[in-house]
Formats: C-alpha cells, sequence, structure tokens
C-alpha cells in the first residue's frame, strides 16, 4: 500500500486524535524500509539477536550499509549549540551528547532516524549468556521500566518514589512483546523490536521503539532505546540514548 493510501484508510477508520501516533507508526516503518532491497540477514546476526518484529528483522540484514546511508539532514541541539546529522552514524554520536531535535520540524524529521539505534545494537551484539528479562517483556516494561533514565514527556511530572509506569498508570495494554497507554492526553507505546547482548557484558538486553505522542499539539518523540537489567530482581534502564540531565 502507497504511504498516501495508508493515510487515507487511517483517516476514515480513525478519529482525528489517533491519527498523529498511527501515521508516526507508519512512517517509521516506511522510512526504516523505504529504497531497500533486503537480502537474507547475514547468519551472524540470526546468530546473535533474537528479533520480535519482521520488519525490524529484514532491516538488520543492511544494518552495515544504513548505518552509512545518507539521510535527510537533521538539525540537533546539543547544549544550545545547533548540529546537523545526514546519517546513522553522525545522528547517534550526536545523541551520545545529549542532542534533541532543535525544532518541531527536525522531530518530524528524526522519524526517519528512529532505526538506527537497531543497525548499530545488532552491529554490536555478542553471544548472550544469560538474561534478566521476565516473559512476557510487554509486562516487565510496564512493571519495571525506570522512567528517570528514560526522555519521555513523563519526566517532569514522576511523583517521588514513582518511576515506572504501573505506578503512574493503573491501566495498560499489555502483550508479549509490547506494552500501550492511552490517556485524555497522551499516547505511550514501547514496543520490543529484538534483543541480545549490546553491550558485551554477557546478558541480553532490549531493543525498543518508544513513541511518546501528545494527543494535542506537535510534541512527538520516536526513538529507539537499549535497555538493560543488570539485575533480575532490579529496574530494567535505559542504556541508550543516554538519561535525561
Amino acid at each position: 500500500m502507497a504511504f498516501p493510501d495508508a493515510l487515507m484508510k487511517l483517516r476514515s477508520g480513525l478519529g482525528p486524535h489517533r491519527l498523529a501516533r498511527e501515521t508516526a507508526l507508519i512512517v517509521v516503518a516506511l522510512a526504516a524500509l523505504a529504497g531497500c532491497s533486503r537480502a537474507t540477514e547475514a547468519p551472524r546476526i540470526t546468530e546473535r539477536v533474537r528479533f520480535f518484529d519482521e520488519d525490524a528483522r529484514r532491516d538488520a540484514a543492511e544494518a552495515e550499509s544504513d548505518m552509512l546511508a545518507p539521510r535527510t539532514p537533521v538539525t540537533l541541539d546539543v547544549e544550545g549549540r545547533r548540529r546537523s546529522a545526514a546519517s546513522c552514524q553522525e545522528y547517534l554520536a550526536l545523541l551520545e551528547q545529549g542532542a534533541e531535535p532543535a525544532t518541531d520540524a527536525d522531530a518530524s524529521v528524526a522519524l526517519e532516524y528512529a532505526y538506527c539505534g537497531l543497525f548499530r545494537a545488532v552491529l554490536r551484539a555478542t553471544p548472550v549468556r544469560r538474561s534478566n528479562f521476565d516473559s512476557p517483556l510487554g509486562s516487565t516494561l510496564y512493571r519495571h521500566l525506570d522512567l528517570t533514565t528514560v526522555r519521555t514527556s513523563l519526566a517532569p511530572s514522576v511523583p517521588d518514589g514513582k518511576f515506572t509506569l504501573e505506578s503512574i498508570f493503573a491501566e495498560a495494554s499489555v502483550s508479549q512483546h509490547a506494552v500501550e497507554i492511552h490517556t485524555s492526553d497522551w499516547d505511550y507505546t514501547l514496543r520490543v523490536l529484538a534483543a541480545g547482548d549490546f553491550d558485551g557484558d554477557g546478558r541480553e538486553d532490549l531493543v525498543v521503539l518508544f513513541i511518546d505522542d501528545a494527543r494535542e499539539g506537535t510534541f512527538l518523540i520516536t526513538s529507539t532505546l537499549i535497555l538493560v537489567r543488570p539485575d533480575p530482581a532490579g529496574p530494567v534502564r535505559a542504556a541508550f540514548p543516554p538519561p535525561p540531565r
């Protein structure tokens, strides 16, 4: 289905307050696949990474070239300085410095970079020796993700001692590999794309697509998180992008 056709289908079946979120999901998927003819993924990737999303699996086959492929230039703000990126490699290097989209328009362009964290993760993957993540993964994220380590609209309003989604939201749609929360003002989605050891410590980590979308206005975060859990009884934390300063 062509992108305009997909949007028309959404318009006919969804209310306007859901359109922005669903459109973002379509843009992420199409940007990840646009212009690419995917071959069978390299054996070393499938041996070291478990995929839970078919788009992510196909795209990972070209992770090395996708890291360097030219993309629409995006301007990021790094501690008050404007910096530009035009490839996944450049974009991730700026995120490591705490960069954020400079304008609402740049936040929209950043959708094209949503899978960049996945590409780098699979290229760095090493064999997993153990996992501290419980199944279903969606439930683990809902109950144990430390929101203070994630860049999110919730950060300014997280009550003391309540740093998980479960402690803030009594209701959520939880599945094997995802958790979704919908309020009158916001939509939050965490979807596990893949699992593997992405930092070389032998423990399993997760690559998670995170969407934080205001139902009104222009606020939208779409990013790839690398989540770790060093202690099986401890919280899940975001190792990348760096936590808010």
